[in-house]
């Protein structure tokens, strides 16, 4: 759906999904991070199942607890299995090594940055994370700060850490654009009072189109859907 909204004078993006491509970073990562904190085949393949993730086929799966529950849920499936905070450590690690950029992530993040636009991240994986990815793949001097899980604001579909963020860019959460894939990433625009963008490069959820005020199917048409004029 596209609505009327106001001057957009800052944006904050969603990390996984929509900047950075979540197959290719994290399939690859859970797996190196399985392989290494777990002490013999049998461990990996519970942990695996317990997370969510496809061993055989080395991808973690749509409905994955890994992407939808908070890092306490997480943690307590993985507790059987390995020791959680060095299994979030691997995957952290990893995830900075197979970081991989969304189509037209870049030219957007840069053409954005040199037209004057405050950018930030809000995410729900950690602040470290999220920094070291960034940093992978040349982004991070873009922004001007990393929210996430752990940051002090709460998690999405709270809208702490996106009121935070307009707050750090100096600029009303009304005129600052929340983007992001998800139901967490709408939901918590919204609930923040932000123009919010939901980015829908498949299979677009109807219910998610109708609530947020523009849904764009490529990154490369934000720009012009939030009215800004950007070489």
């Amino acid at each position: 759906m596209t609505t009327t909204h106001p001057a957009i004078r800052a944006i904050v993006f969603d990390k996984d999904g929509t900047l950075v491509s979540f197959h290719r970073t994290w399939d690859p990562a859970v797996d190196s991070a399985l392989r290494e904190v777990c002490e013999d085949d049998t461990m990996r393949r519970g942990l695996a199942e317990a997370i969510g993730y496809d061993i055989t086929n080395r991808r973690v799966l749509d409905d994955s607890p890994f992407v939808a529950e908070s890092a306490e849920t997480l943690d307590l499936l993985v507790e059987p299995f390995a020791d959680p905070r060095a299994f979030e450590a691997a995957v952290v690690r990893a995830g900075s090594l197979h970081a991989a950029a969304e189509p037209g992530a870049y030219v957007l993040v840069e053409a954005l940055a040199a037209g004057g636009v405050p950018l930030a991240i809000a995410t729900n994986d950690s602040e470290l994370s999220a920094t070291q990815q960034f940093t992978e793949l040349g982004m991070v001097d873009h922004f001007v700060g990393m929210f996430g899980y752990d940051s002090g604001f709460g998690s999405k579909p709270e809208p702490g850490m996106v009121v935070a963020a307009a707050e750090a860019m100096g600029v009303p959460v009304g005129e600052t654009a929340m983007v992001g894939d998800s139901s967490t990433d709408v939901h918590s625009g919204l609930a923040a009072g932000a123009v919010t963008v939901y980015f829908a490069p498949g299979k677009v959820d109807g219910e998610l189109d109708e609530a947020a005020d523009v849904t764009i199917k490529s990154l490369a048409d934000l720009p012009a859907k939030l009215g800004l004029s950007i070489s």
